[in-house]
């Protein structure tokens, strides 16, 4: 009876896995890789949620900086969230996920209230607000670099996950530039 139950617990136990996971061709010949489509798409949304964030946080940014080498790199660099946001629809799509709107707008209020946190003046745009937008840029930035490189096992998104991450690279490196010239400010005389 033991074994009976146990082989019961089996076929149950894969026929859920057949529900979850989709095999896909490895990334070397002959190989396999499982992938749990449940957990991918949980994570490509909530990836989808940091890119809407990136976005807007990026063109809060340029709204206050418009002009010289920073307001030029934010403006390239809006154009290419909306780039990465639709290629990541597009993953999600053969993957068969879904956006989830009612999350989505979660995710941009949540950027509207960390406009609210103090910079040093009460109704105006400071040095500090910069350092701490350029800030977040750069988490969010390595946040995206983390997503492509997942996404890179995929054979359907290998290639374009793999462009995608080299370009978030790029763009960090740029963004940490302006980040660190921003910060020094903080720390000149007044």
């Amino acid at each position: 009876m033991r074994t009976r139950a146990g082989a019961n617990t089996t076929i149950t136990t894969l026929r859920m896995l057949e529900n979850i996971t989709r095999p896909y061709p490895g990334l070397l010949r002959g190989t396999m890789i499982l992938v749990n489509t449940k957990l991918l798409g949980i994570f490509m949304q909530e990836h989808l949620g940091v890119l809407i964030v990136n976005r807007r946080l990026a063109g809060r940014c340029r709204g206050s900086n418009p002009s010289g080498p920073l307001g030029g790199f934010l403006a390239v660099l809006g154009d290419e969230l909306e780039d990465e946001r639709v290629a990541l629809e597009e993953a999600m799509r053969s993957q068969g996920v879904r956006p989830t709107r009612l999350k989505n707008a979660l995710l941009a209020s949540s950027e509207k209230l960390a406009r609210l946190k103090l910079n040093g003046t009460l109704f105006s745009y400071s040095d500090l607000s910069r350092v701490y937008e350029l800030h977040g840029l750069c988490l969010l930035t390595q946040h995206r670099i983390f997503l492509w490189q997942t996404l890179a096992v995929l054979p359907n998104t290998r290639v374009r996950a793999e462009r995608m991450e080299a370009r978030a690279r790029q763009q960090l490196v740029v963004l940490d530039e302006h980040r660190a010239a921003a910060a020094a400010l903080l720390t000149e005389p007044a």
